[in-house]
């Protein structure tokens, strides 16, 4: 059989034991990330200073090979839902159900046992995702820190101005 030059690649998976290694699963991640990169990708953004990512399971807002959801099919990320924080996880095996791609963990509002969770469940992945993981848990926290302390200011204001209101009144 004839194959062209183009696809031998592909055609390299070794097996052992009837099971695929993990050159296969790389192989598809590299060819998907290939035509993302190099055709056309609805989340990137090419700005002067770089290439950015807009898909909200990125964990950097990068767009290049280690950081891209789509071409990774072991990937992890943190989302905020309503000031709740959850560890999304991405594993091969749940590739073939779209709807259940995504395996979700609610992490608690304690940071140092959200980190925790984050080692406990991420402790076999790549170091560089998990780094990125905490570092994406790290800014969203101080994030959601100071949007308490900045509704907290403008609530006293309120609160000043409307008895400074009475005041004038009564």
């Amino acid at each position: 059989m004839s194959v062209p030059v183009s696809y031998q690649f592909l055609l390299k998976i070794t097996t052992q034991k009837g099971e695929a290694t993990r050159d296969s699963e790389m192989q598809h991640d590299e060819v998907i990330w290939q035509v993302i990169r190099h055709n056309h990708c609805s989340f990137m953004a090419k700005i002067t200073t770089g290439n950015f990512c807009r898909n909200p399971y990125n964990v950097t807002g990068i767009c290049n090979r280690s950081s891209c959801p789509l071409a990774n099919s072991r990937y992890a990320t943190i989302r905020d839902h309503d000031g709740i924080f959850y560890l999304y996880m991405k594993t091969i095996e749940r590739a073939h159900m779209p709807n259940k791609l995504w395996e979700r963990v609610k992490l608690p509002r304690n940071y140092e046992k959200a980190l925790e969770i984050i080692d406990k469940y991420l402790m076999y992945w790549p170091k560089f995702l998990v780094h990125k993981t905490k570092q994406r848990l790290t800014k969203m926290t101080q994030m959601q820190i100071r949007m308490r302390k900045l509704a907290l200011k403008t609530r006293e204001k309120d609160n000043d101005n409307t008895k400074k209101g009475e005041k004038e009144r009564g």
